[in-house]
């Protein structure tokens, strides 16, 4: 009796887990996720030591991370807060090194938007962990591949790929239909209106060491220090016109030394403004080092 009663709830188990199986490409909000597998609220690496799983999450619109696919491998960044510098093997990281060798699965889900978290199966470590330098610091890049469905996730990353797309395509044409709206207003508002408006302006300004601007032109002897052209024109004095720019924001708490300085012909000086192209920053960087050590040897 006692065999059947043990055979009983075997079998209801398997049912249950048959039952909350998730298939790849299956979605869960946040709630969901933290409830099945009995997770904390944050963090890409999380440990439920009741269900033996890893959970990764990669974000695909956090710029900070990422993470990015070669192949069929996702190169998966580690875990660690930027302002203490360098990630080591600590709590998520080692979690995921030693997942293997602790019997843990490892999960891996695609965060697509706020609340919506895409399944992307059993997933293992393909190789040894590396590093990398971004941004002054050594991440940690973790090469995460399918366990058992290399094809399904392909298709998978395939589909969100050409979702993602679609949108972003549907959000230009809502823009451009906002923008020429707002074109015909404007337009329709100046017919009436034959002397533009006038307002004051308050403005933070920041006082800067002149000489360590001078001294950035020199070093850059006339051409941009990111796109390596000369300078568009001369100015008023016939020296090459250069634009001082600071790596690290005046207005973010970057310092006004040498080594955060760097001279740019506007072009490039306004793209570092707009776009902010974390390679662009890392060659300004290089560059801005070599300046600051010039400097520091006079």
């Amino acid at each position: 009796m006692k065999k059947i009663g043990k055979e009983i709830i075997n079998l209801l188990d398997e049912i249950n887990e048959f039952k909350n199986k998730l298939e790849i490409g299956s979605v869960l909000t946040r709630r969901e996720l933290i409830k099945k597998y009995d997770l904390g609220f944050n963090g890409g690496i999380r440990k439920s030591t009741k269900n033996k799983v890893i959970i990764l999450v990669s974000d695909r619109e956090d710029n900070k991370v990422q993470d990015r696919w070669v192949g069929d491998t996702l190169m998966y960044t580690g875990t660690g807060i930027p302002e203490k510098g360098d990630q080591n093997f600590e709590r998520g990281n080692k979690w995921l090194r030693d997942a293997k060798d602790e019997d843990y699965k490892i999960l891996l889900f695609m965060k697509l938007e706020p609340d919506r978290y895409v399944y992307f199966g059993e997933v293992f470590l393909a190789d040894s962990p590396s590093s990398e330098e971004r941004d002054d610091r050594k991440v940690i890049i973790f090469p995460i591949t399918s366990k058992n469905n290399v094809e399904k996730v392909r298709l998978l990353n395939s589909r969100i790929i050409d979702e993602n797309e679609s949108k972003l395509q549907t959000r230009v044409r809502k823009n451009s239909s906002r923008i020429n709206k707002r074109v015909i207003q404007i337009y329709e508002e100046s017919k009436n209106s034959k002397n533009p408006s006038v307002y004051n302006v308050t403005e933070k300004r920041f006082d800067r060491n002149q000489a360590l601007v001078k001294e950035a032109k020199i070093f850059a002897n006339g051409v941009c220090q990111l796109c390596g052209n000369n300078a568009p024109f001369n100015d008023r004095n016939d020296e090459p016109f250069l634009e001082v720019h600071h790596i690290n924001w005046l207005s973010m708490g970057g310092s006004d030394s040498a080594d955060n300085v760097i001279a740019l012909c506007p072009n490039c000086h306004r793209k570092m403004h707009i776009v902010q192209d974390k390679s662009d920053k890392e060659k300004l960087v290089h560059k801005a080092k070599i300046f600051a050590n010039q400097v520091y040897q006079k």
